[in-house]
């Protein structure tokens, strides 16, 4: 039985099939991940509002007998220009696109969270962005349920409150928490020459996890805070993508 249907969708990532077709990969609030063809030549309206990072209202027509589906229309409503006028918000935009399509990304509390991440992504400054790249990636790894403990030491159990918040924590990647900086040194570790994290860091995740949107946005961090939290980051994301994440291969790049 061939049917049409319709979902708000975000277009990810595009692929050239042929020489006037694309496959085109679309985040829809209940199938997740999905992929439907593209007809039409670089003269068509369709083919330029199909365009990644936009998202809309979305017709298809699906062939069951073929296996197929194409797109009919595509009705959109946020077009996202801002995320184009900078390399690192078109850089952060594709990282976000990667790791939902290697995760395998569903549901509607994903969907809401992609989406909140680019419309931040379009209308705001850079700096800001970067903030935001980091709450996103944070975020994402409290929905799929990896997030570490962020309240105690995951060796002997001291709350990180009480702490000084430049003093410095170790993330054990296998362990899902942290080592408190006298356990690190009472082992003799330094933390200065491993992925740590300071406890400012640790107390920024923590308000990621329970604050408010708004009210984390107004909290500021240091910029060594900044950067041990972004290579936390980056390592724990790429882990969930099983090290596949060709963005974050030029990461260096554009954090240089």
């Amino acid at each position: 039985m061939n049917r049409n249907s319709e979902t708000e969708a975000t277009v990810l990532a595009l692929k050239q099939i042929g020489e006037q077709n694309r496959l085109v990969t679309l985040f829809v609030p209940k199938d997740g991940v999905i992929t439907a063809v593209l007809y039409g030549g670089p003269k068509s309206k369709l083919r330029a509002m199909v365009s990644p990072y936009h998202r809309g209202r979305i017709w298809l027509y699906t062939d069951t007998v073929r296996k197929s589906c194409k797109i009919s229309d595509f009705d959109v409503q946020n077009f996202r220009p801002g995320i184009r006028e900078s390399l690192f918000k078109t850089w952060a935009a594709s990282l976000c696109s990667e790791l939902i399509i290697k995760t395998y990304a569903h549901g509607e509390s994903v969907y809401k969270l992609v989406q909140g991440f680019l419309d931040g992504l379009d209308i705001a400054q850079e700096q800001r962005a970067k903030l935001g790249l980091l709450r996103f990636l944070w975020r994402y790894q409290c929905e799929l349920g990896l997030q570490y403990n962020t309240t105690t030491c995951i060796q002997c159990g001291a709350l990180f409150s009480g702490f000084k918040p430049e003093e410095q924590a170790v993330p054990l990647q296998s362990g899902g928490g942290f080592i408190c900086p006298d356990c690190c040194k009472n082992a003799g570790k330094t933390a200065a020459l491993m992925n740590s994290v300071s406890i400012e860091g640790i107390f920024y995740l923590q308000a990621i996890e329970n604050a408010t949107p708004q009210e984390v946005r107004l909290l500021k961090i240091s910029q060594n805070t900044f950067s041990s939290l972004q290579g936390f980051l980056f390592e724990r994301t790429n882990k969930t993508a099983d090290n596949h994440l060709k963005t974050l291969e030029t990461s260096s790049i554009i954090f240089k």
